[in-house]
């Protein structure tokens, strides 16, 4: 069996936390046949579905219950806190402009408009916008407009109403409240603001002043960010957006690259959950996608491809796994959308089991830290990290699982490391332009990235 298939098998035991036969697939349909937006509670026991202001609580089972009809928003996300008592969304005041609203299962989930402060001015049908909510359900964050049209990041907590953090857009925040994640500036800097309390600090910058994308969902405890970059140097011509991984502490946002393996692909880690799961999408453009899950140990593959290795027998050569809306941070349940060959659409659901709540987690005592450049031609530094005195592995594969060359097999000491890989296999011979597949080994700990070579 290649080393893939191994590491897929490895994953849905390990990454997952439960035996493949497990993992359960099930289409189902909302009560309106509209598109939506979703989101789901800690566990995934209680999730929300917005369908143009028509606001349903949705169970375990797929029962849908409405609770509310609000006039919508044309923009902004609905969210529920990690317990399902709190919903953030976007409603219209008496003047039909956009604003975020609370609603609250304590009294019959009233909406409550945010109170806007003065600084606040109207710009493109809206005031301000709801993008998450933590899981307290009291931190909310997400864009609020000055004068001039210019976009804000905002936090709104119950102690000191909404708080203007500089440019440009909140766009989740992590279930702990300590973290914000979303994009600076208006050519898209992915970025972080810190939160001290219920104060929110200026934005911390992931890389470079130059990169372009967005952060768009964050761990529970505020350490790991995802989202969608393009590091300051590359050519967007020659490469496109790419799915990124970034852990606090590192000096750069790790590329997971595609899942076709060609750089001039998108791809976006939209979702993760607090067992490391990734899922996102990747396709030829931002409107040919299809939605790919990552692990630490088998890199990024396709969903479908995923969940038919896992067993599932739902779906066929018609079914498409298009857009993710909505993972439980646990990583035991997700919801997204698919297309057919029939041009039908709707929703699907998968249980992946039950998983290690964020404190069960194994702590990584080896990690990769970054990997740079990527993509790259003719060299990439691949950097890591020991917190102890061990044996550490660093093998490069190729997107089939076959090995390429052992950059280091033996003994290190306990800190920062790095080796350089120069597109060559062990016979000194130069690959091809493609994806590989970097991973870091030690007695009690593993970590794996992809990388893109670009000759």
């Amino acid at each position: 069996m290649q080393l893939r298939n191994i590491l897929l098998a490895l994953a849905l035991c390990a990454v997952v936390a439960v035996p493949a036969a497990a993992v359960t697939f099930e289409f189902f349909a909302p009560p309106t046949a509209t598109f939506g937006g979703f989101d789901l509670t800690y566990d995934g026991s209680r999730g929300v579905f917005n369908s143009n202001g028509m606001i349903y609580l949705v169970d375990a089972a797929g029962n849908f219950t409405l609770i509310n009809t609000i006039p919508p928003s044309i923009a902004g996300k609905t969210s529920i806190s990690a317990d399902g008592k709190t919903i953030s969304l976007n409603s219209q005041d008496s003047l039909g402009k956009g604003i975020p609203v609370i609603m609250r299962e304590s009294d019959g989930w009233t909406v409550h408009p945010i109170d806007l402060p003065a600084w606040n001015v109207v710009c493109d049908l809206t005031r301000a916008s709801a993008y998450g909510i933590d899981g307290t359900g009291t931190r909310v964050t997400g864009l609020a407009w000055v004068d001039g049209c210019e976009a804000r990041t905002f936090l709104w907590t119950e102690a000191t109403g909404m708080q203007d953090l500089g440019p440009a857009r909140g766009s989740t925040i992590s279930q702990d409240g300590t973290v914000i994640g979303g994009f600076d500036q208006s050519q898209r800097r992915p970025a972080y603001w810190p939160i001290e309390g219920n104060i929110g600090q200026g934005a911390v910058l992931l890389h470079h002043e130059n990169d372009m994308g967005e952060v768009y969902d964050i761990s529970t405890n505020g350490q790991v960010l995802v989202g969608t970059g393009l590091p300051y140097g590359y050519d967007p011509i020659l490469t496109g957006y790419q799915a990124f991984r970034y852990e606090m502490g590192d000096t750069n946002f790790i590329l997971l690259g595609t899942t076709s393996g060609s750089p001039n692909d998108i791809s976006k880690a939209l979702l993760v959950a607090d067992n490391g799961v990734i899922i996102g999408v990747s396709g030829p453009s931002s409107i040919n996608v299809k939605t790919f899950i990552w692990t630490p140990m088998i890199g990024m593959t396709s969903l479908k491809q995923y969940l038919i290795d896992a067993g599932v027998t739902e779906l066929t050569n018609a079914h498409n796994l298009t857009w993710p809306k909505a993972f439980s941070a646990d990583g035991s349940s997700f919801i997204g959308e698919y297309t057919d060959l029939y041009g039908g659409w709707g929703y699907y659901r998968v249980n992946f089991g039950q998983t290690s709540p964020v404190q069960d987690v194994v702590r990584h005592t080896a990690r990769l830290t970054d990997i740079s450049p990527n993509p790259f031609n003719p060299m990439t530094t691949i950097r890591f990290s020991l917190d102890k005195r061990q044996n550490a592995k660093v093998t490069v594969y190729d997107i089939a699982g076959r090995k390429v060359d052992v950059l280091a097999d033996g003994e290190f000491e306990a800190g920062d490391h790095q080796l350089v890989w120069r597109g060559k296999d062990q016979a000194g011979r130069e690959m091809s332009s493609g994806s590989y597949i970097v991973h870091l080994e030690s007695a009690d700990s593993s970590d794996t990235r992809t990388i893109s070579l670009v000759r």
